[in-house]
């Protein structure tokens, strides 16, 4: 019979998926179906099908039979399939969104999606080899002739694994704002707390050190000494360290210690009582030597260091001050490779032009707003202004100097890209590599975290395509010599100093 049939669930009804016409033979159904076979819309609907074929990407009749299902149903069924799959392979429940925005972002190509494949060994070489290998050249090429700064430490995670990051901070010119990116991770041989956060921001807050620095030792005195010692302006943050501290003639009553929210109600009622008095008074000198120690230990932090407070005269709201103008100046001093010595009297005058402009009090700089950043927000604005009658840069050697102060780095920042190594690096999974922990901390917070991008959002360049080609050639010598390697290939280097273009051959395709 010329008939392409899909019963469906109802009695008596069926679907002729050849002219797409839903047909009704109760219970005569052999007559009607011989009759709708013979009737000659469907005649030259089946003779075109037969002579006809699918072109890439059309919908298949299997599609149309799908699609007869309600609506309701195939999107519940979607949902089973994607939490059987979380279930399956023991994923958090937090993927499920993105693994339908992924199955999305691939659907919209079909035919591609039909023929790609990638196993565990694949994924490694992709990811170590291709997609981070290329990330890492187009940071080189980014930092090619920028001026920047380094952030560096090593930590060992629970396993017992040592790794040493590397965090690398520059303005971009192209951006128009500081970037902060991985550029290495290496291997090695098996009240305080919301201070540090402050600064592992990715945002320049290097114009923050010394005022947050002066104000979190202020408020730690406060604990136990007294208020007039330490409230005064005009001693400042010299003469907070000029004061002998362990002088108990400047410090609080035992009673009025800083002792915390939660121990002072808690204290109170023991003080009450006094067959408890025996301990109290040793409690008390407990903690003014507590106090004492810590003190110490803060007078060691780099409280009257002079480039920290010049640095200061960056923030926005210091434009007009009269130590502005000196601060930057000397911070220029201490830069000689940023602005040579015959060119110091052109940046003395953008300097105090700086300080006077009214035109840069229009712009809208909000310090307050969680979402304000030194950089795009007051610095980027500031330094392309042009003069109206030349239209020329107002500040070229101060917008030079200033890029350079804001890749500073202004705090640990590098101890976040540690937690990567945690998730990663463990016991159970010993067949990982460091430097393949090195790929994938370079993608996750190189490429997409510091960009504000997701793998679904990011854009592909030709170059990271052939640097992914060349890691699929490692793969095959890998495959054919069935050894791991600890570190590059010796074809390597070749094949990724030199990436193979995608269109160049098509058996890695």
């Amino acid at each position: 019979m010329r008939l392409g049939l899909n019963f469906l669930s109802s009695i008596g009804v069926c679907y002729c998926i050849v002219c797409n016409q839903t047909l009704t033979y109760g219970s005569s159904g052999k007559k009607c179906l011989m009759d709708h076979s013979n009737n000659a819309s469907h005649l030259i609907a089946f003779s075109s099908a037969r002579n006809s074929y699918q072109i890439p990407g059309a919908i298949s009749k299997s599609d149309i039979s799908r699609k007869k299902s309600p609506f309701s149903d195939r999107v519940l069924d979607n949902r089973v399939i994607v939490g059987s799959f979380l279930a399956e392979h023991c994923l958090p429940y937090s993927l499920s969104q993105p693994i339908i925005d992924l199955c999305k972002k691939l659907a919209q190509d079909t035919e591609a999606l039909n023929i790609t494949s990638m196993g565990r060994t694949a994924a490694t070489y992709t990811m170590t080899y291709g997609i981070a290998e290329a990330m890492k050249k187009e940071l080189s090429q980014c930092l090619q002739g920028n001026f920047f700064s380094l952030n560096i430490d090593k930590a060992t995670n629970n396993a017992g694994n040592k790794c040493l990051n590397v965090l690398v901070r520059y303005y971009s010119d192209t951006k128009q704002q500081v970037c902060v990116e991985l550029i290495s991770s290496r291997g090695l041989l098996q009240e305080f707390s919301r201070y540090v956060k402050t600064f592992q921001s990715v945002k320049p807050q290097c114009h923050r050190l010394h005022p947050n620095m002066y104000e979190q030792f202020r408020t730690f005195l406060s604990g136990y000494i007294i208020p007039d010692k330490i409230s005064d302006p005009k001693k400042g943050m010299k003469g907070l360290c000029n004061l002998n501290l362990a002088d108990k003639s400047i410090q609080v009553r035992e009673r009025q210690l800083g002792l915390g929210v939660y121990r002072l109600p808690l204290l109170k009622e023991f003080l009450r009582n006094k067959s408890e008095n025996i301990w109290i008074n040793d409690f008390f000198n407990a903690v003014r030597v507590g106090y004492q120690n810590a003190a110490d230990k803060m007078k060691k932090m780099p409280l009257l260091n002079s480039t920290i407070i010049q640095l200061s005269a960056l923030d926005p709201g210091l434009q007009q001050s009269t130590e502005t103008a000196t601060a930057l100046t000397k911070l220029a001093e201490k830069l000689p490779n940023v602005i040579c010595s015959d060119k110091c009297g052109m940046l003395d005058r953008e300097i105090r032009l700086y300080t006077i402009d009214q035109a840069l009090t229009q712009l809208d700089a909000d310090e307050t707003s969680p979402d304000f950043r030194l950089d795009t927000g007051w610095w980027s604005k500031a330094i392309n202004m042009k003069e109206p009658s030349t239209d020329q840069v107002k500040y070229p050697l101060l917008g030079l100097l200033v890029k350079r102060l804001l890749s500073l780095f202004s705090g640990p920042l590098v101890e976040s890209t540690f937690n990567i190594m945690d998730d990663i690096i463990e016991c159970d999974e010993s067949r990982m590599l460091h430097r393949n922990y090195e790929g994938i901390a370079i993608i996750k917070k190189c490429h997409l975290k510091s960009k504000g991008e997701t793998s679904l959002t990011m854009s592909i360049s030709q170059q990271m395509r052939n640097f992914v080609n060349s890691a699929k050639q490692l793969q095959q010598v890998f495959i054919k010599s069935k050894t791991y390697p600890t570190e590059k290939p010796q074809a390597s280097s070749k094949l990724l100093s030199t990436p193979v273009s995608s269109s160049s051959s098509s058996s890695l395709l």
